[in-house]
């Protein structure tokens, strides 16, 4: 599966992806070999592309209209927005964006019984 690392975010331009990849990730596991993406825009831009090499990362992009490409990440995608989906349902749950941040630690210590 991979290990797993969500940040709420307003936003997708490439700064903001760029800024909460830096503060989720990087500052706890220093830049990744390789970040394979499925094209969204803002990480296909020049600025992440010139991030990711001051960062001596590699960026790989799945093929175009072919979501299959990146089967296990959107598997994750849709677990991740089912848990929050269930979380904000109930009454009075609006700290959805804390929880999403918390989320992590589940998905990555379940045991996978399939």
């Amino acid at each position: 599966m991979g290990y797993v690392v969500t940040k709420a975010n307003n936003s997708r331009t490439a700064q903001s992806i760029e800024e909460a990849y830096e503060e989720s990730v990087f500052r706890s596991f220093g830049a990744w070999e390789v970040i394979r993406h499925d094209r969204e825009p803002a990480l296909m831009a020049d600025v992440y592309r010139a991030f990711n090499r001051i960062l001596g990362q590699k960026q790989k992009a799945t093929v175009a209209y072919r979501p299959q490409a990146n089967g296990k990440a959107e598997r994750m995608v849709q677990t991740v927005t089912r848990a929050v989906k269930m979380y904000v349902q109930d009454e009075g749950k609006h700290d959805w964006d804390e929880y999403v941040e918390r989320l992590p630690h589940t998905l990555n210590t379940a045991y996978d019984r399939i």
